[in-house]
This record gives C-alpha cells, structure tokens and sequence, in this order.
C-alpha cells in the first residue's frame, strides 16, 4: 500500500505531500490543477524515465520520495531481500531525484539503488492505467500474461520455460557444431600443425634464460679465459703474488703474537686469508683452463634459442605461455575430432527435450482455451453490468508466426518462450458487428468500462496491490458512471486503488478524497492537496455537479449521493 507521496520542484508543483490509506481513494481537482503530474512522479518511482524538463523552473533538482507499507505483500519483502535491502517492519521508502547538475540519485530505503532496479520493484506492485497512451491493455503482448494469470498457468508456465532454455541451449550448441562442420577439417590441420610445431622444438620452462647464460659465455670464452689466467697470476703465479706476499706478513704475525698475545687473532686471521687466496687461486686456474672457444656449439645454442622465440613470437610471451596455447590446442582438436560423438548426443538430447517441450506448451494452450472460454463469459457479465449488454468480448489463440521463431516441433509449429500461442483480446459492442482487436476501440468511455471489467474479473489472479486509474471514466456519464464508480470500490477489496476522476458518481464511491488545488501566487504556479472533512467532501461533489457556483440543490444533490454511500 502506498502510505504518502511527497514532490518537490516537480512540473508546476513547488511542495506537495499527499497520504492515502486501504481501499478506494478519490483524488479531484480543477482541470489543470496537475492531478495528472501525480501519475508522472509515481511513474519516476516506478522507473520511468526521467527528463530536465521535468525540474520546477528555477529549481536545480527535482524530489520525489514515495512511502509504501508491504506487510500485505510478504513476496515484495522476499524479493527486496533477495536483492540485498532490508526491509524493517514492512517499510519501503524510494526517492528519485533528478538534477540540472549531472546525473539523478535513486535510493531504497537510504541504500543506493538503479532506475532498472525500481522497474523491478515496481512490478506486481503498482499498476498504472491511463487513458490510451497509457493503457496496458493496448499492448497485445500483455493479453497472453493476462490470460495465463486468469488462468492460473505460472507454474505450468515456469516448468515449460526452463525446458524451453534447455532446449534451446541445445539447438545453440548444435548450430555451432554446424558451424564448425564446415571448418573443421581445416580446423583440424591447422592445430595438428601448430601442435606439432611445438612438439618438434619441445621446450622446457626456464630453457630460454639458461641458454641465454650459455651463449653469453660461449661467445665471450676468449675473454673469459684470459681474464681467469691474468687473476690467477696475480694471486699466485707472479713474482711478488699477492699470496706470496700475504705470506709474509702471516709470518711476520704469528711472531708478533707469540710476542704480543693480543694480536694473536689478527695472526689467525692472515692465515685463513692466505689459504682462501690459495684456494681462489686454484680455482681460477682450474676454470682457465676449462674455457674453450667452441663456435660450432655456439652456433648450435644460437638456433635452438632463435626457435624458441619463433614459438614465443606465435604462441605467447613465455614458454610457460606456449605450453599453456599448446594444450588448449591439444583440447580443440580433441573437440574437434570427437565432434560426431558429441552430436549424436546432442541430437538424441535435442529429440527427448523438443518432445518435453511441445507435450508442456500443448497442455499449455489446452489450459489456456479453456482459461479464454471462462475469461470470456464473465467479461460479458461484468460489461453488461456497466450498461454494454450486448458487447461480445473474444480471447483469440492462434498459433505463432513460424518466421521469427528459434524453434518449431515435429510437425512445424513455432515455440517462443511462452508457448505455441500468440492471444489477442477482442470485442464488439455492438450488436451483429464482428469482433475487433481491442487496440483499435474508439470510445474512450467504452475502452475505460472493458477496462475496468478484465481488473475486476482478474482481481483474484491478478497479485498488483496498488492500481492507479487516471481519469479512465473519460467519455462515460450518469448511471454507467455510477455503476462504473461502484466497480471501482469492489475492485478496491482487499487493495488499494487510487482514482483521479472528473465524475461526482465515481467521486462519492470514494472512502478517501483529496482535492487537488492550483493557484497563482506572486506570478507563480502552487499545487496543494487537501484531504477533504464530511463537510468539505459535499460542496466538492456539488461543484463536480454544478460547476463554479454552488446552489442549494447542487449541495442538497450532494448529499444525496454521498448519503447513498453511507
């Protein structure tokens, strides 16, 4: 249930707060007065689209902050909370504001919150109907939802979708092993070379550094060698050899600590040094001796590197990277080769899913003829009540368009997401006249009753608990409006309905009525909204019924049909 509304800087309204409460609401007002205006901010809740031109003049931003009680509506809650808001004691609270400086705000109950996110909230809990432009109904795709809601088909319909996508999850993969027929072979020879090409050269992880390191010392062996021989010398070949010399002094120390003890360690000290230089020594002349310029082998590691980068080059960066690409190949090629395997499967799993398929979306369109049989013998009740007796109200099934559709059975026909079906409502409201698709009926007043007659049928499929009418008693009068404002308070049971009406009969059905007043101040527009006492709600319906000025009969008229109410 929507508790209140507030709009700021909205159209022509500066601050407006409205409250509504269960059941049947009335809101009236002068024409012009931005009843309508309301339908739009409540549209922005919901998730409408947004636009600058929305803002108040001279306003920066636009405020719309919507207050709903949801304790009547524990599967909101759960979805709310599946999507990771909290709602505490039933309470959603959404603001929308839209700003001259940059991108709007959305909120949920203060968390940060998308337009497309308020679209799903709003689904199954607002519904909105307007005159034409507005009307749900004058979109043919709804009339199947309707129906199947009539008809209680969810969870049919939710079995038959889920094996609907598998279905076609299966056709998809088949089309690509189509696909792929005609390149495999080419496929195929294309990643037996490229495996191969990598076999051939085989290389290791880290094969790449280690060469390097080998070719860099093959190409500077000269070098290398004279550079160990000219150490080697110095160290202990040469006369005056640093170990001939450290020599020395380790002799010249260990007398001086046999004399001076505190030396001692300095002596020993000489002595290890002496033997590592010995050792250096050695080592050096070893590995001098061990360098040998080898240009054959040097040639050989050149070209086993040089073809490890050629593998780098077309299969990734590192090595790493090309055993990685090399057995993602190895994987393809598998696929490939296995793909006659795999579709003979695929094919038998396609024949058991498309029988699964067309036995559900055949129990479907039994289910739903049957549905448009009852759909149709109430709807022509409900509309004879409001003065179309005669009318003769059609639910059309007939099967889809075959082009345009991914799948079709055994024998041809399309299957969509939703069936075999395509539904289309349609009416005649006059006698002997053949039944007309419903988008194209021209009274407003006659669209307005039909309306009104599917949400009053529907009302115990249909799980929207706030509808909105806005002005849709257009073009009706007299005792139809007032059969059509009683219609509205049944439809009101157990729901909120909030009516925006220019018809007193509706008005006096209401159990809560607001007036919506405009008036210019200083040169500009101001919108307020009033929730009208007893008192006040007789002299509003004496307007509605005498215009400007209010005599005693329009009053005592008033009263009259307010007391009809009570």
């Amino acid at each position: 249930m929507l508790r209140d509304l507030r709009i700021r800087d909205f159209a022509i309204i500066e601050d407006l707060f409205l409250t509504f409460d269960a059941g049947l609401n009335i809101i009236t007002g002068d024409t012009g007065a931005g009843k309508s205006i309301l339908i739009e901010a409540l549209g922005l809740i919901l998730g409408g689209r947004g636009a600058l031109d929305m803002i108040r003049t001279g306003a920066e931003e636009a405020r719309i902050v919507a207050h709903f009680d949801l304790n009547v509506h524990p599967e909101k809650m759960e979805q709310l909370a599946a999507l990771g808001f909290e709602i505490d004691d039933g309470e959603l609270i959404i603001q929308r504001t839209l700003s001259r400086r940059g991108k709007g705000r959305v909120t949920v109950n203060g968390d940060p919150a998308t337009v497309g996110l308020l679209r799903r909230i709003g689904e199954g809990l607002v519904d909105i109907h307007g005159q034409h432009e507005h009307h749900s109904l004058l979109k043919r795709e709804n009339h199947r939802v309707l129906l199947d809601a009539f008809g209680g088909n969810g969870d049919l319909l939710s079995t038959y979708r889920s094996a609907y996508n598998r279905l076609n999850d299966l056709q998809k993969k088949l089309e690509a092993l189509d696909q792929e027929e005609r390149d495999r072979e080419r496929r195929i020879d294309f990643l037996q070379f490229q495996i191969d090409e990598i076999d051939t050269v085989a290389p290791t992880p880290g094969e790449d550094e280690a060469l390097e390191e080998e070719i860099r010392i093959l190409a500077n062996a000269e070098r290398i060698s004279a550079l160990a021989a000219e150490s080697y010398a110095l160290l202990y070949e040469e006369e005056h050899a640093l170990f001939d010399r450290i020599g020395r002094l380790s002799t010249l120390l260990a007398t001086l600590s046999d004399l001076d003890g505190r030396v001692r360690g300095i002596a020993e000290t000489c002595e290890e040094v002496k033997f590592r230089i010995e050792d250096m020594a050695h080592t050096l002349r070893d590995h001098a001796g061990s360098i040998e310029s080898d240009p054959a082998k040097l040639a050989d590691r050149e070209e086993r590197l040089e073809k490890l980068r050629s593998l780098q080059r077309k299969y990734g960066e590192t090595l790493i990277d090309v055993l990685r690409y090399r057995r993602e190949a190895e994987e393809e090629f598998s696929r490939l080769t296995d793909a006659e395997e795999n579709r003979s499967r695929l094919q038998e799993e396609f024949r058991t899913g498309l029988a699964q398929v067309s036995t559900l979306a055949g129990k479907l369109s039994k289910k739903r003829r049957r549905a448009a049989q009852r759909m149709e013998e109430q709807l022509e009740q409900e509309l004879a009540g409001l003065a179309m007796a005669g009318t003769r109200f059609a639910v059309e099934i007939l099967p889809l368009n075959p082009e345009g559709q991914a799948l079709h059975d055994a024998k041809g026909r399309a299957l969509s997401p939703t069936g075999y079906d395509r539904v289309e409502f349609k009416v005649s409201t006059n006698p002997g006249e053949e039944t007309k698709p419903l988008v194209r009926i021209a009274s407003g007043g006659e669209l307005s009753r039909i309306m009104l007659s599917i949400k009053t049928v529907l009302a115990g499929a249909d799980r929207v608990g706030i509808l909105i009418f806005d002005e849709v008693d257009a073009g009706v009068g007299g005792g139809v409006a007032e059969i059509l404002g009683r219609r509205l308070r049944d439809v009101s049971e157990g729901r909120q309905v909030i009516c925006i009406t220019h018809i007193p009969q509706v008005a006096t059905q209401g159990q809560h009525h607001t007036h919506i007043t405009k008036r210019i101040v200083q040169g500009r527009t101001h919108v307020s909204a009033h929730p009208l006492t007893d008192g006040e709600r007789v002299r509003e319906i004496a307007r509605m019924l005498g215009g400007v000025e209010i005599t005693e009969t329009t009053v005592r008229h008033a009263k009259e049909m307010l007391n009809l109410m009570e």
